[in-house]
């Protein structure tokens, strides 16, 4: 261990280890300037992390645009267009584990956790959300992201 506390300067940003068929990417945690920018650009995204009800509709209009958004983001890239083109064009279940390992970057012990600590540091009544707000689990990929890696297609 080093010798004693580190500046604010020093702290190293919240990563995750993702692995996307044969490659592994580093994907990092959002910020609260981007979890703010995404809620304002994205408005049906609340009602998800909330773990409230969307419709198939909402969900279609929505998705897209926020799943390539919070994927650029967790390469500190939001509203870079070049980064949000491919994150767009990835197959969903790369899609997927990317956002897995955002999210488990920008909340380590859960959103559940962090929302009652920021509730309680408020002062406000604590009520914790929905046990459907997004998992944290580890960001280790699900057995079938083995298959992700996208196929030559030349002959």
């Amino acid at each position: 261990m080093s010798g004693g506390p580190i500046g604010l300067l020093d702290l190293l940003p919240q990563t995750r280890i993702v692995k996307v068929g044969e490659q592994e990417v580093e994907v990092g945690g959002l910020s609260s300037e981007d979890a703010a920018r995404l809620l304002k650009e994205h408005s049906g995204l609340g009602k998800v992390f909330l773990g409230r009800g969307v419709t198939v509709e909402e969900l279609a209009d929505m998705a897209p645009g926020a799943v390539k958004s919070v994927i650029a983001a967790g390469f500190q890239k939001l509203g870079d267009a070049e980064y949000e083109a491919k994150a767009a064009s990835l197959p969903m279940e790369v899609q997927a584990d990317l956002i897995e390992g955002i999210v488990a970057a920008t909340w380590p012990a859960g959103f559940g956790p962090f929302v009652k600590r920021v509730v309680g540091a408020l002062g406000a009544p604590v009520s914790a959300p929905p046990s459907r707000a997004p998992s944290t689990r580890s960001a280790s990929p699900s057995p079938s992201s083995e298959s992700t890696e996208t196929q030559d297609s030349g002959s």
